[in-house]
């Protein structure tokens, strides 16, 4: 069966005139970037399929680690251990880390344009074809056919124990979806670059959490050496010359595989001032003796329109607090 829809797969969407009459068809309830094409989605798939086949143990464990880190630092934020509580994650994508980390031990809701199928049958693959197009199709079907989401699921599973329970919402997270300071803490890993209004969805997390409820996200910066989201980059820091979505005269060389805002360190720092006052903020960043060398690489021009700050960081971690009431 796994045979027969591979090569079905691959017959149907490597077809260059049936891609080019479906792409129209791709529905706007998806973050995947409309001009990647059905073939690069194959390509890419694949290249996720041979990097998680030989690193998928370790890469169940840095998911895990940097996972249990964000809840830790919400903990300590929040001042108490996040038990018993109602957890809200937006955008929880394909891993659904979180899940796995919160789901045992609170009531767990996700909100996501793509919802991942729940069970391996035809009609939640058409379900996703009608509800977020064909290159989420594509992507959803080769992942299931591969093994990729169940293998992961497996790992992570061993990783945090037990089984998780949740409900998953589609929708629009900048959308009034859910009731009025109904949720004692927001997660968001990942998404905030993804939104074309990181306000509009922040007003309706401040709308949504209780009272003294608290909110993480961390946004992966467009202006970090993987900020361009080329699936190439993220298996090899140097598969593309560095920073070349940044660099006009490389940036041709560039496939980001979703939409971008592009926002920068500063922007977003005063879009959360002007949303959650009193907003803290954690600049981190990785792998700093291979960036420093290449960063010597970088055009002088390149240099001077950007901050070091910016080159460096790979993730702007944000905590907040909604205000108790005062009586």
């Amino acid at each position: 069966m796994r045979l027969y829809f591979t090569f079905g797969a691959a017959f149907l969407f490597l077809d260059d005139r049936f891609a080019a009459s479906i792409r129209g068809l791709t529905m706007k309830q998806t973050y995947l970037k409309s001009a990647v094409s059905p073939l690069k989605s194959m390509r890419e798939l694949y290249a996720l399929y041979v990097f998680s086949s030989r690193n998928l143990e370790r890469r169940a464990n840095d998911i895990a680690s940097s996972t249990r880190t964000s809840v830790a630092m919400l903990e300590e934020f929040s001042q108490r251990k996040i038990q018993g509580t109602k957890v809200l994650e937006i955008g929880p994508g394909q891993t659904k880390p979180f899940l796995y980390a919160l789901g045992r031990t609170n009531e767990y809701i996700a909100i996501d344009l793509e919802i991942p199928p729940a069970r391996s049958s035809l009609a939640e693959f058409v379900r996703i074809f009608k509800e977020n197009g064909v290159l989420r199709f594509v992507k959803s079907l080769g992942r299931h056919v591969l093994g990729i989401d169940a293998a992961l699921e497996r790992a992570l599973s061993k990783e945090f124990g037990g089984t998780p329970r949740g409900r998953f919402v589609q929708g629009d997270a900048s959308a009034p979806v859910f009731e009025l300071e109904s949720f004692d803490h927001v997660v968001s890993t990942s998404v905030f670059e993804h939104l074309p209004d990181p306000a509009a969805v922040m007003r309706q997390v401040s709308r949504i959490l209780k009272p003294g409820g608290t909110v993480l996200t961390v946004t992966h910066l467009y202006t970090s050496l993987t900020g361009a989201h080329d699936p190439r980059v993220f298996v090899d820091f140097e598969a593309l010359p560095p920073w070349a979505h940044l660099n006009p005269r490389e940036k041709h060389k560039v496939n980001s595989n979703s939409y971008l805002n592009k926002l920068r360190i500063a922007d977003y720092r005063e879009i959360f001032a002007a949303n959650w006052p009193g907003c803290s903020h954690k600049l981190t960043g990785g792998h700093a003796v291979l960036k420093r060398r290449l960063l010597d690489q970088l055009p002088a021009s390149v240099k001077s329109a950007y901050t070091e700050e910016e080159l460096l960081s790979d993730v702007l971690i944000s905590l907040w607090k909604k205000p108790e009431l005062t009586a």
